[in-house]
């Protein structure tokens, strides 16, 4: 099940799925192509408990064929009729949003972009970090996938806005499909 993914400018690379989770819609990506040149590890940990009421983030996305700013808040603690997966932003997402890293200002990935409310605007779902590093752990745990790591400290706590995003650039891509 090879896809193809698009970095910030606009190269192309063949990857492959290496740990799918259908429930909560979350897949992890292996670039297998030869052209890749690898990147440090992530700047970013993931934050190992939910995101608090009213904390501000944002999110770097490929709702066009440009890497797009946005920001936002965590609205609720929970998702579209309580679901516990997810929590709620208060944020403007177009369609092509989903996936995009949710980061705070500590530089820790609180989510991931899923959906949006049709019926309301500016109403988004994440689906928590504690699901990603729960995705994280048990992908680790195929062999095959043993190299997978956490970063345990953010080389972005501190920077200023535009300096996280500089640096987080490079570690986005669009998921284009096969």
């Amino acid at each position: 099940n090879q896809l193809i993914i698009e970095n910030n400018k606009g190269e192309q690379f063949a990857a492959d799925a290496v740990y799918v989770d259908v429930a909560r819609d979350l897949a992890i990506l292996k670039v297998k192509d030869p052209n890749f040149k690898k990147l440090p590890p992530v700047p970013f940990t993931v934050r190992k408990s939910n995101a608090g009421l009213g904390e501000q983030v944002y999110m770097l996305g490929f709702p066009k064929q440009e890497i797009v700013y946005g920001e936002g808040y965590v609205s609720a603690k929970n998702g579209y009729q309580m679901d516990t997966i997810f929590c709620q932003l208060n944020t403007a997402a177009n369609e092509g949003s989903s996936g995009s890293p949710v980061i705070n200002r500590k530089g820790e990935l609180i989510g991931i972009l899923t959906s949006s409310e049709r019926n309301a605007s500016g109403v988004v779902y994440a689906i928590k970090s504690i699901n990603i590093h729960r995705a994280i752990e048990a992908a680790k745990k195929i062999p095959a996938n043993a190299e997978i790591k956490i970063t345990s400290t953010s080389g972005l706590k501190g920077l200023d806005r535009e300096s996280q995003i500089k640096k987080l650039e490079d570690y986005v891509f669009m998921i284009k499909g096969n």
